[in-house]
């Protein structure tokens, strides 16, 4: 049976963490426990700014989650050069490292912001020593969209897999609507509906926030974010955990260890955007 697993973007607008965030991360915690769930937490720099973040991902590593890279600072890739793309990478590498004891095999861009205005950003995130990337949204989108990249998984040029954020809609213009503030927007009574389309093309995931799971928590909005983009934010910020967990499938197999699997690079489709022109 397909498989629906759950990713976190572990960021942390607030220093140091509140004590709603740090709860929120250990409510979180147990649930997955209780559930027999490994996700994947892509962890951004501002959730390792403290000694009490940085004690927070080392407890998510010790429950046996996938521990991944957000980046370093949270802004958009097009907002960055090729070089300091490749600092900001390096330095949430080797942090992480320095936190789990291991390397992180997988990052995800903020914002899902890999889109056709950074054709270099897939071979720099493999040349530093990541072997899947999880940073881009295949749909329109003001901010950061991809609308003609493949929906599942594909091979970038440079050998890289990529995970896409699963979406529903017609054609270009779809919505990631099982994951953030676009699953706290969809009537409840559609969530199931729209999770059967997602698992009917198989093994699928969802991605939320702290954020997501408490109006308590800071919320950092995208730069020039546009006024319904900023009312999908915050909406129903205080009722998420139960829904979240009304999608997942008891699973102890992340994205990282997907792509690890002996073949599974093998049966990707390779995806070479051909208006994408190397710098």
């Amino acid at each position: 049976m397909a498989v629906f697993r759950l990713t976190v973007d572990l960021e942390c607008h607030e220093n140091p963490p509140s004590h709603e965030y740090l709860t929120i991360i250990s409510q979180l915690l147990d649930r997955l426990a209780d559930q027999s769930i490994r996700a994947t937490f892509f962890v951004n720099g501002t959730a390792i700014a403290s000694d009490s973040g940085r004690q927070s991902v080392k407890e998510i590593a010790e429950c046996g989650h996938e521990i991944a890279s957000h980046g370093f600072a949270h802004e958009f890739v097009r907002a960055q050069t090729p070089r300091s793309f490749t600092d900001d990478l390096k330095r949430s590498r080797d942090q992480i490292a320095a936190i789990i004891g291991r390397v992180p095999i997988g990052y995800r861009a903020p914002y899902f912001s890999i889109t056709h205005d950074v054709p270099w950003a897939p071979e720099i995130i493999a040349t530093a020593g990541f072997e899947y990337s999880s940073s881009v949204l295949p749909a329109y989108n003001p901010q950061c969209g991809f609308p003609h990249a493949p929906r599942r998984p594909f091979i970038w040029p440079c050998g890289l897999p990529e995970f896409p954020v699963p979406v529903l809609g017609l054609g270009i213009f779809s919505l990631p609507l099982l994951g953030g503030g676009y699953f706290r927007l969809i009537p409840k009574i559609l969530t199931m509906f729209a999770r059967g389309q997602l698992l009917r093309s198989g093994d699928t995931w969802t991605y939320l926030h702290p954020y997501d799971l408490s109006s308590k928590i800071p919320i950092h909005s995208p730069p020039k974010s546009v006024p319904w983009m900023k009312s999908i934010i915050n909406f129903n910020r205080d009722d998420g955990m139960n829904e979240y967990f009304k999608l997942l499938s008891p699973t102890d197999i992340s994205l990282g260890d997907m792509v690890q699997t002996h073949g599974f690079k093998d049966l990707l489709p390779k995806f070479t955007p051909q208006h994408l022109t190397r710098n």
